[in-house]
């Protein structure tokens, strides 16, 4: 299933440093396919493809999780 996550700070930070920190804490089944970075705002958006077992709301909890860790903290999701 492919999934879209988009993530932004508020601070002036890196969304290229965010996203492979990101990825890199990934569950091992997700597959990355594509990130797009802006600066200004700093925006990262990841397309995902991640196994048809994950319910799209444990995707977002899993994110989330992900984004309390250190080195992203300043990050959230974007809707």
């Amino acid at each position: 299933m492919e999934h879209r996550i988009r993530i932004t700070s508020i601070d002036p930070a890196s969304p290229e440093t965010a996203s492979v920190r990101l990825v890199a804490k990934l569950p091992p089944t997700w597959r990355l396919k594509q990130i797009k970075c802006t600066p200004d705002p700093a925006i990262a958006e990841l397309t995902l493809d991640i196994p048809s077992d994950f319910e799209v709301g444990d995707v977002g909890q899993t994110v989330d999780a992900i984004l309390t860790t250190p080195g992203l903290e300043g990050w959230a999701r974007f809707y």
